[in-house]
């Protein structure tokens, strides 16, 4: 079990698991409570009550109902949530060593028993069929985490064991029968009974499989910590067995499902997006900045785990609206690159006649609060490699003046409009402060690239995923430079 003061410092926040505001954690409680034994049960235990959300549910089903918590901070909550339920008593306890009542009717584990070892489980497992009452129920509550099933959607939570662990240590424990369990993608309840000492069979488990709500709307908070499908690897392993002397930088436009038809090649759907994101989270990569990655190529040191860099070029508004709440709901961020003279306004230079509308600085600036990093696309989304050189610079030292008047931090990034740029323009750039810039062609980047021409892997409206699997895993020959 972990430290009380693990539990204290977690229960400083109100609320840490946002029970009062999460759909999943309602529609996990309803479940719960449609599993309770049909006949009131005398004497409950609630292990781990944490702010006393279920308890407050759990008192008008049973006569008498103990709920614990290890934490003091969260039983003093669990109480003044509880005011008025008369038939309810609190007290803080470590299930592990602590005195349990006895005559148990209903012992209620909720996300807990994941926090202690195997061994640890197998012991409490013991100690609750022993002050059960003969045909009193264990009904058990927790995630499906990654590590007890690598081909099916689970927490990656780094937890050594889940519900399928749990639920066979209790089903193997001597005087216990699982009687009824349902099982969701993302958690599993079980209810075991206790057995008499004559009872010498019971009927098989039901067990029944319950589909996500189409409705059901996840805090990204929890659904970045969601490996759906499966995973290969998860970024803990990455990091502790693996590093990396390239690194995938993935280069995106937009992410929308409609749009001008001359930019198909450069739109990509919401739900392809997805795709790629959950391809990367199922592999164990994780998010690392250009500037750390330019901190590495500097001093020649590859990068622990496995990293990869998304980036955006012209900050399209679909940005904003597709691509970042999917980024935040699978735990991963991005640098985006803004034409400085047209934000707010519409993406002009392809002279379309129906051009997609861009970012305006609010959103823009929203979306630094949200950990993504702002870069320069020019002024005006001009060729720098191809314009007069007194014409590079205003471009230039417009945009990074802009983006640094609007953002209030230093801005050392740029990404080539058309992808271009030649030794005589990066010279430029790198006398206007640019410290990194990013090409659209090229592969993987290496410990060998130059810092203002790092290599990028453009990913198009046309790839399908096992295309952009290709180009991540660095098996796709990229392009000739951009003419």
């Amino acid at each position: 079990m972990r430290s009380v003061n693990y539990w204290e410092t977690l229960f400083s926040e109100k609320d840490p698991w946002k029970y009062s505001t999460s759909a999943y954690e309602r529609w996990k409680t309803g479940l719960v409570l449609e599993l309770l034994p049909p006949e009131r049960p005398h004497f409950a235990l609630e292990v781990g009550c944490a702010e006393g959300h279920m308890s407050v549910a759990l008192a008008q089903r049973v006569e008498r109902l103990l709920a614990v918590d290890i934490s003091a901070t969260a039983l003093t909550r669990a109480r003044e949530r509880c005011t008025g339920c008369a038939n309810v008593d609190f007290r803080q306890l470590d299930i592990v060593d602590g005195a349990l009542p006895a005559k148990l009717d209903l012992i209620l584990v909720s996300e807990v028993l994941f926090y202690i070892s195997r061994e640890e489980v197998e012991q409490v497992a013991q100690r609750f069929t022993k002050q059960l009452e003969v045909g009193g129920h264990v009904l058990l509550v927790h995630g499906n985490v990654i590590q007890d099933d690598r081909t099916r959607t689970g927490f990656d939570w780094g937890h050594e064991f889940g519900a399928l662990t749990i639920g066979r240590i209790f089903g193997a424990t001597k005087g216990l029968a699982l009687i009824r369990e349902l099982r969701t993608p993302l958690f599993t309840i079980q209810l075991f009974r206790r057995l008499g000492r004559t009872s010498k069979s019971h009927r098989a488990a039901q067990i029944e499989e319950i589909p996500l709500p189409l409705d059901l709307e996840l805090l990204p908070e929890l659904e970045r910590t969601i490996l759906w499908d499966g995973a290969a690897m998860t970024r803990e392993e990455a990091q502790r067995t693996e590093s990396a002397s390239t690194v995938p930088i993935l280069m995106y436009h937009s992410i929308a499902d409609d749009g001008p038809m001359e930019l198909a090649p450069y739109r990509t759907s919401p739900a392809d997006f997805r795709a790629h994101l959950r391809y990367l989270r199922a592999q164990g990569y994780h998010s690392i900045s250009l500037a750390d990655w330019v901190e590495s190529i500097a001093a020649g040191l590859p990068v622990p785990g496995r990293p990869v860099i998304i980036t955006f070029d012209d900050a399209y508004q679909d940005f904003f609206d597709s691509a970042l709440p999917a980024l935040e709901r699978s735990g991963f961020t991005a640098t985006v690159f803004v034409v400085t003279e047209k934000a707010g306004a519409y993406a002009d230079w392809d002279q379309l006649a129906d051009p997609p509308r861009l970012m305006g600085w609010n959103d823009i600036r929203a979306a630094v609060a949200r950990d993504i990093t702002i870069g320069s696309h020019s002024a005006n989304h001009k060729d720098l490699a191809r314009i007069p050189r007194a014409e590079l610079r205003r471009e230039a030292e417009r945009s990074r003046a802009t983006l640094e008047e609007q953002l209030g931090e230093t801005v050392e990034v740029i990404a080539y409009p058309w992808g271009r740029s030649d030794p005589e323009s990066r010279k430029v750039l790198a006398d206007c402060g640019y410290r990194i810039g990013l090409r659209s062609w090229g592969g993987k980047s290496t410990l060998l690239d130059d810092p203002l021409e790092l290599s990028r892997i453009e990913i198009n409206g046309t790839d399908d995923l096992e295309t952009v699997i290709r180009k991540i895993k660095g098996e796709f020959v990229p392009p000739d430079e951009p003419e």
